[in-house]
């Protein structure tokens, strides 16, 4: 029981935090909402990265603080699935990036492709 009320609470934490992004990309712009992943809870990342435009994989973890440069939205970024990003990670998404396993393991995890 306990277990079930923690995890509501968390679900309507999270949206709220979804909520905070929504209202700082209103009415301070995109590039300033970001700014508020420096701080939020990691578990609350991923649906305010896909909730404005990014594909995320599955199992994925992303630490925080994180920073976007250059974003009007996250449509640029693409994360596969089994991902780790570390804290302090710098996001230039002036350009597409996809970040996901490589056909080789770990030699070459991350790359940059063009945009359509």
């Amino acid at each position: 029981m306990k277990l079930g009320i923690h995890n509501k609470f968390l679900k309507l934490y999270f949206l709220l935090l979804c909520k905070k992004f929504e209202i700082y990309n209103f009415l301070f712009g995109f590039e300033n909402a970001t700014k508020i992943l420096y701080s939020v809870d990691k578990r609350a990342i991923i649906q305010i990265l896909r909730n404005n435009g990014a594909k995320i994989g599955s199992n994925c973890d992303i630490e925080t603080p994180i920073v976007f440069h250059h974003c009007k939205n996250f449509n640029n970024l693409t994360i596969g699935s089994n991902c780790h990003i570390g804290k302090n990670s710098f996001f230039d998404l002036s350009d597409c990036i996809e970040i996901g396993k490589s056909r080789q393991g770990f030699d070459r995890p991350l790359r940059t492709i063009q945009c359509n």
